[in-house]
């Protein structure tokens, strides 16, 4: 991931993406 972008963009990002459900699982994955 690069680092110019924070964290709690990358969360709205997945939040707000298709599937909040899956996205965040896959967010969790990644830590």
């Amino acid at each position: 991931m690069p680092k110019g972008i924070p964290v709690f963009v990358l969360t709205g990002i997945f939040l707000f993406s298709s599937d909040s459900s899956k996205n965040t699982l896959l967010f969790q994955a990644k830590f």
